[in-house]
């Protein structure tokens, strides 16, 4: 681990330089948010993508309109997301940066996450040896940081990790249900970390982190049940669990093998809803299958179980890669965190490059292919790190019992 302090005067220089990165943000952002906003290049949003922060805009219209949450104003995501998404919007409704209320909250939103981007940025070097933060630098990692709320759970899961790799088991588990509250994917790697306390710990420990993090997921459930009820409460749940393959999109895994290689095996695979959620679980079951008993090992498990859930889902979106980089940052495979690095940029190349490129072009068989080519890619990275990562593990048995 990378806990040594630094003399004190590098770390006040330090501190200094994180102070000026923290109000640059926001200050940058102000200047140039004019010709951010419309920056496109070739019709591709290379910097700049204003489709989900209009989805959280509008699921927080609650804050300066009033309204009951999932009763009068709907929303896809779950209560402690939509708890970010008021938090910014008051923020956004208070300051009023600009004219119009969407770009205010546009900028606090991008403000928001420049902040929590550079605090997992600075957690990361202190806690990990420093290849480990070239996971976060890659520009893939700050292009959706941005531009979406998955850096929050990717934020908890870092604290969750940092927290177990200290033998602080609750804490962690704390952290994973929180993580888990904004986007569900963490629960997923709870069975691997049950087993991994329960090798460093006890039986009595394993029980309560897996407890710990399945009431913190719950508990702002119940909070909606309690005023809007429990149809209103599990609309999210609901919602997503509804989803199939995207026919517009066509992005997934599934959609690569019947699109791209023409294995029309899948697509029958593909329409019986219980065979996506099979191949999760097995995925879920392989990580927690392989026992980990150090934090490295637990992380490549999880990355299993992680990228397993992802690449197994009939819906696919390209922010979901960021959910990898704090496993990845744990793990000593440098081959794991190549094959993650890879896997940032392919799906940076299908969104926004090439999904833009299509859309453009709509009648270019050139960009056809080439955006069928960067699913294939993109899903191929995926399995790729999930074999990494098992490889990972299973070479690591052979190396000395050590928290890292």
């Amino acid at each position: 681990m990378n806990d040594h302090l630094p003399p004190p005067s590098q770390r006040d220089r330090l501190a200094r330089i994180w102070l000026l990165l923290a109000l640059a943000g926001p200050v940058v952002l102000y200047v140039g948010f004019g010709w951010l906003s419309t920056s496109r290049v070739g019709g591709v949003r290379v910097l700049f993508d204003s489709y989900d922060p209009l989805v959280y805009f509008g699921a927080s219209r609650w804050v300066p309109e009033g309204g009951v949450l999932y009763r009068d104003v709907l929303s896809e995501y779950p209560p402690t997301a939509n708890v970010i998404f008021a938090a910014v919007r008051a923020v956004s409704e208070f300051l009023k940066p600009f004219p119009s209320p969407f770009d205010s909250f546009v900028w606090a939103w991008m403000s928001a996450a420049w902040l929590t981007y550079l605090a997992v940025v600075r957690l990361t070097l202190k806690h990990l040896p420093r290849h480990a933060v070239w996971l976060w630098l890659n520009p893939v990692v700050i292009y959706f940081s941005l531009q979406r709320f998955d850096i929050y759970p990717a934020a908890f899961t870092l604290l969750a990790l940092i927290a177990a790799s200290r033998d602080r088991y609750l804490t962690a588990a704390l952290w994973l249900g929180l993580a888990a509250s904004l986007k569900g994917y963490p629960l997923f790697v709870v069975p691997a970390f049950a087993l991994f306390v329960l090798k460093r710990a006890d039986l009595r420990r394993a029980a309560e982190v897996s407890a710990i993090s399945a009431v913190v997921f719950v508990a702002p459930i119940v909070c909606v049940a309690s005023y809007a009820g429990w149809d209103a409460a599990t609309l999210p749940f609901k919602y997503h669990a509804a989803r199939g393959l995207d026919p517009d999109a066509r992005s997934s895994s599934y959609d690569a093998a019947i699109d791209v290689l023409g294995i029309e095996a899948v697509a029958k695979l593909a329409a019986n809803p219980a065979a996506p959620r099979v191949l999760q679980l097995a995925t879920v079951l392989l990580a927690a299958s392989l026992f980990p008993c150090r934090v490295d090992q637990f992380a490549n498990a999880a990355l299993i179980a992680v990228t397993g859930f992802i690449s197994f889902s009939l819906f696919f979106s390209p922010q979901f890669v960021i959910w990898l980089v704090p496993f990845a940052a744990f793990s000593n495979s440098r081959i794991v965190r190549a094959m993650v690095h890879a896997t940032l940029i392919a799906t940076w190349l299908f969104f926004p490059l090439a999904y833009d490129l299509k859309a453009a072009h709509p009648d270019s068989v050139a960009m056809v292919r080439f955006y069928g080519a960067t699913v294939l890619v993109m899903t191929l990275m995926r399995f790729g790190v999930i074999a990494a990562a098992l490889a990972a593990v299973w070479t690591s048995r052979s190396e000395p019992d050590s928290p890292k």
